[in-house]
């Protein structure tokens, strides 16, 4: 009878233990995934940020008069993951206005795109890295080159 007592506790024990490891095994992998989608939300917000400056910078220099000129830095990466802004000339797309789109060039990383209109009087290229010069000139705004 006491054998029994010792096996029936020692079973017992081993059952309590077990769903303890279980359940502190499945709150990490919840907990993992939860701070994931964190993280993109967070690397969303900045790629809308970076968006954001690019977007108001333009726009001030379509506002401003002929001979306007300033500079802007554009990161090389948003918390370490690649981007890229694409540009769509209005011409080109036979609209009255331009289309530039943000997004992460790493497929696993796409939150999705972040996408601006603006007038159709931009030309030019981003230079990621590095400070970007926006004038205007003749009614258009150039940005580095025009």
């Amino acid at each position: 009878m006491k054998m029994k007592k010792r096996t029936q506790s020692s079973i017992e024990f081993t059952m309590v233990i077990s769903m303890v490891v279980l359940g502190f095994f499945l709150f990490l992998v919840f907990y993992n995934v939860r701070m994931a989608d964190v993280q993109k939300e967070n690397n969303h917000a900045m790629l809308v940020d970076i968006s954001q400056v690019l977007k108001s910078e333009i726009e001030i220099g379509a506002i401003a008069e002929s001979g306007y000129e300033r500079t802007f830095f554009l990161p090389e990466k948003v918390s370490y993951i690649n981007y890229e802004i694409v540009y769509r000339n209005g011409t080109t797309l036979g609209s009255d206005y331009s289309v530039f789109v943000a997004r992460f060039t790493d497929p696993d990383m796409s939150v999705g795109d972040y996408v601006f209109f603006l007038s159709p009087n931009v030309s030019g290229t981003l230079n990621m890295g590095a400070d970007n010069i926006i004038r205007k000139t003749n009614g258009t705004v150039c940005i580095n080159e025009c």
